[in-house]
């Protein structure tokens, strides 16, 4: 059973400005160009791809911490983002300590439990003093470790992690890999991304190859590595100009990706499914603009809106009797007038006015 799932995912980037006064139109990019994956309860899925191929993007994505530009991300509450390029400017200012409280904040920690998982994260981590440093004093090595032990202790259902193993002492690999497989014997999941091809093998059943952000290849771990490490080495043996046309040549087909395509494929999908041409309008806003949870992730039946019952009629009899009412008392006023003498005063007091 998935754990988490993405579908349709794209990632549209627009350069910002280089400098103040800079008017240069730059271009905008899809810097993800269709994803499809999932992740098994119990299971690591492996990530990998060039520089810019996408990775550290997806994970955000997947965290909730950026937006995609379209498609679904489905599954587990909790998902713990391990990285070093999340950490906020605000928060390398907070002592060590500070930090994982603010992220206990953040994951809604119970109070009775807070005091042990924070003292549980410093003893993984190993800090000692440094806990009371800032978060941005701290050397790489140790910074992985701490944004390691949030991820892993604060009650996850989900565990990316981004980079981070690699920046690992021995000592310290060792001891986070029987953690990994601990939570993994849990029914916990992981995605790791890593430059590394003995992390990806040593942790992760399947893996992912994201290629310009594009998935290039996914599959068991043994081959989807040696895929790619042909292609790394097909890559190497090019000369210098060959090496700047294919990037050239695959930067431009993200320059010219058509996201239409990726709706196509949705909505084909939605109607072989049970929807209809009359959902369309609702599925268009929920693919380009929602981006909740995927429609087949719920029966058709149940996401269509619920019709409102017709009001009945009201017959207003009432209203109607009260203007009779009122039309019979008029009268009757001024017959009375009209027999006493009532008009006549009335009427000469209009001709003085006139």
């Amino acid at each position: 059973m998935s754990k988490l799932a993405v579908k349709y995912i794209t990632k549209r980037q627009a350069m910002p400005a280089s400098a103040e006064g800079d008017h240069e139109e730059h271009p905008v990019f899809w810097e993800l160009c269709g994803i499809d994956l999932h992740v098994n309860a119990g299971e690591a899925l492996g990530l990998v791809g060039d520089n810019g191929a996408g990775k550290s993007t997806l994970m955000q994505i997947m965290s909730g911490r950026i937006t995609q530009t379209t498609g679904f991300v489905n599954g587990a509450t909790r998902v713990n983002l391990a990285s070093l390029t999340t950490i906020a400017p605000n928060v390398r200012r907070l002592p060590v300590g500070k930090w994982i409280e603010r992220r206990m904040d953040a994951a809604e920690v119970d109070e009775l439990q807070r005091p042990h998982i924070k003292q549980a994260i410093l003893n993984f981590a190993e800090l000692g003093q440094w806990q009371y440093c800032p978060v941005g004093r701290l050397e790489t090595g140790l910074l992985a470790r701490v944004a390691l032990g949030l991820a892993l202790f604060i009650t996850p259902d989900v565990v990316l992690i981004d980079e981070l193993l690699t920046l690992l002492d021995a000592n310290f690999y060792a001891k986070t890999s029987v953690q990994i497989n601990k939570l993994k014997k849990q029914g916990v999941a992981f995605v790791i991304a890593d430059p590394q091809d003995r992390v990806i093998e040593s942790f992760c059943e399947r893996t992912v190859w994201l290629d310009f952000g594009r998935i290039r290849e996914a599959g068991a771990t043994p081959e989807v590595i040696t895929k790619y490490e042909f292609n790394r080495n097909w890559y190497r043996a090019l000369s210098w100009p060959e090496q700047l046309a294919y990037i050239k040549k695959k930067q431009q087909e993200q320059l010219d990706f058509d996201v239409d395509t990726e709706y196509t494929r949705f909505k084909n999908e939605q109607f072989d499914k049970g929807y209809s041409i009359k959902d369309k309008a609702r599925l268009r806003k929920r693919f380009f603009v929602e981006h909740g949870e995927d429609p087949l992730a719920v029966p058709a039946e149940a996401q269509a809106p619920q019709q409102k019952p017709k009001k009945k009629k009201k017959h207003h009899w009432g209203r109607w009797l009260l203007c009779l009412c009122v039309i019979g008392v008029l009268g009757c006023g001024a017959y009375w007038l009209s027999t006493h003498g009532g008009i006549s005063p009335l009427v000469r007091l209009m001709h003085h006015f006139r």
